[in-house]
């Protein structure tokens, strides 16, 4: 898989090969872990629980100190995840509900992880 079905993500700074983590909020709402992709943010707390990324309750945290705590095979694990769901677009009505527009300012750190 080399491109998603995301718009504009691949003509992006944050295509399918660039997932970086980030922490995320919008008005009225707790911190959380996301990944950028495209213009856009994937909420991953959501998709955890809805049970699409099951086991990381850490994404709810607004921290990324427990994702990392979890060791790189859990780290390989989520990235194998992430790309089949940005990648297959059989994946996109799971997905496209939780992608919301990235609205952080230009010192908004993403991290690849």
């Amino acid at each position: 898989m080399t491109t998603s079905w995301v718009p504009a993500a691949d003509k992006s700074g944050f295509p399918l090969q660039n997932l970086p983590y980030g922490i995320f909020s919008r008005r009225s709402e707790l911190p959380r872990v996301g990944v950028a992709i495209g213009d856009q943010v994937l909420d991953l707390s959501v998709l955890a629980a809805r049970g699409v990324l099951p086991g990381c309750r850490w994404s709810a945290s607004g921290t990324l100190n427990a994702f990392l705590a979890t060791g790189p095979r859990v780290w390989r694990e989520v990235r194998e995840r992430l790309l089949r769901l940005l990648g297959d677009a059989a994946q996109r009505p799971a997905v496209l509900p939780v992608l919301v527009p990235m609205e952080c300012p230009r010192s908004c750190r993403w991290r690849r992880c």
